[in-house]
């Protein structure tokens, strides 16, 4: 990854608080460290978006995979899932799983934690897989008293609490 400064400046910038009219948006070591109206004081490199619309940090939060990796077979595939969503602007993104047995859930849990020890490009992880940002205690709950056996309910359980041990 290069790692120097680099500005893209004159954008309309969309944030989640407001449209910046030409602003800028400026990276170091692949991160995004400002982002405002006018020009940098310190650009480095400048690329020129020309009035173009700019949408710095998309955050993806349920994707299954992207770019032929799949975000629950494991680190590899999880590593370069996060480089390719990069190429597009993402810059978090909560892998997701399908419907597996419990024993590949778990696996896939393992995947995103070694995946997030090994990590050096790309976008971060924001959540794992059975842990999404907008899980609530009452849904869990339901969950668990809906299952249909002790051992679905035990295995509910389980993945929760793997998703969000750290």
């Amino acid at each position: 990854m290069d790692m120097e400064r680099w500005s893209i400046v004159n954008a309309e910038i969309m944030t989640p608080e407001r449209v910046i009219s030409g602003g800028f948006v400026t990276m170091e070591n692949g991160r995004i460290t400002a982002v405002d109206a006018g020009a940098p004081a310190d650009p480095g490199r400048v690329a020129d978006a020309q009035g173009a619309l700019l949408c710095p940090g998309l955050i993806d939060i349920h994707i299954h995979g992207s770019g032929g990796h799949w975000g629950f077979l494991g680190a590899k595939d999880l590593l370069d899932m996060a480089r390719f969503l990069a190429r597009f602007g993402v810059t978090a993104f909560c892998p997701t799983t399908v419907s597996l047995p419990h024993a590949a859930v778990m696996d896939s849990i393992k995947g995103v934690r070694q995946a997030m020890d090994q990590q050096d490009a790309g976008a971060d992880y924001a959540a794992v897989p059975a842990a999404p940002p907008r899980t609530g205690a009452r849904k869990l709950t339901r969950a668990v008293e809906g299952a249909q056996t002790e051992e679905v309910a035990d295995g509910i359980v389980a993945v929760v609490l793997a998703s969000v041990q750290q």
